[in-house]
């Protein structure tokens, strides 16, 4: 994660369910130096290991739903199912049991914003949210910013430490709104 750039494609996952290559355009968090505490997921058939803050969203496959469920990495539980990419091109998912949840330190934190919302990390399908748990209404919070960047391409680019200038608007704004629904 330490070395990707703006501009970069990564592997990604599109509304039809493929995977697509999507170009990261932004970071929504950058903290390069700060030690964090990270929720490591490992899965069997097929096996992969990902470390993920534990406010971030990753995708549960729901067996009730032919759609998949974006949840806090925080409430995965072992017998869950994740997005893993397999094969012998790595160009499909498929269902991968989550074995172990365990909890670890590391250096840095990174939230890239690619095209499609979503990103594949170490095999494993990410959302490119956190914080807030609704994956979907956050991307289209999100395409005012992916619109601009459409439009002027380098306008929406963020690569120094801290949190992007419209996340923390969209931040602020949920925060007042919350506060004053709460009244």
């Amino acid at each position: 994660m330490k070395d990707l750039q703006i501009g970069d494609r990564v592997a990604s996952m599109d509304s039809y369910g493929k995977i697509v290559y999507s170009k990261v355009l932004t970071f929504l968090d950058i903290k390069r130096n700060s030690t964090n505490e990270y929720i490591t997921i490992q899965t069997e058939n097929p096996a992969a290991k990902l470390a993920i803050t534990e406010s971030h969203l990753i995708y549960q496959l729901n067996k009730q739903s032919s759609r998949e469920t974006a949840l806090f990495a925080r409430d995965l539980r072992v017998g869950n199912f994740v997005y893993v990419r397999q094969g012998s091109t790595l160009e499909k998912f498929t269902a991968g049991r989550v074995a172990t949840i365990a909890r670890s330190q590391g250096k840095g934190v990174y939230a890239p914003l690619t095209e499609e919302g979503n990103i594949v990390v170490d095999n494993v399908l990410c959302s490119c949210y956190a914080v807030f748990s609704d994956a979907q209404v956050a991307h289209y919070s999100f395409a005012p910013l992916r619109f601009a960047e459409w439009l002027f391409p380098g306008i929406a680019s963020h690569n120094t430490s801290g949190v992007h200038w419209y996340a923390n608007l969209l931040h602020n704004l949920y925060a007042t709104l919350h506060y004053v629904g709460g009244l």
